[in-house]
């Protein structure tokens, strides 16, 4: 165990301007982030063909499963109409609730 009293922290002080990063400087931030890692991504080969062929398997594998449906066809979400959706909003008897 450390028995010599251990320094205090430093008092942080700020240079310049304090409060929110302009809106330009953070944009700047964001295109330099995302240049440095598409740069990134087309020097790791690896990186690329995992990013590149994921998505032409996952489509595969979610197409040959619902393909094979009990009906036969695409049943995986009906498509809601504005006219059926607005039937659940109303009661039979008109008044609404």
């Amino acid at each position: 165990m450390r028995k010599e009293p251990v320094a205090p922290l430093p008092t942080r002080r700020c240079k310049g301007k304090t409060g929110a990063v302009s809106l330009a400087r953070r944009m700047t931030q964001l295109r330099t982030l995302l240049k440095r890692a598409f740069i990134s991504k087309l020097r790791n080969r690896g990186n690329l063909v995992i990013t590149i062929g994921v998505a032409p398997v996952l489509a595969f594998l979610i197409a040959s499963l619902l393909r094979y449906s009990d009906s036969g066809t695409y049943d995986f979400a009906p498509p809601i109409t504005f006219q059926r959706s607005l039937s659940y909003s109303y009661r039979r008897d008109g008044s609404s609730g």
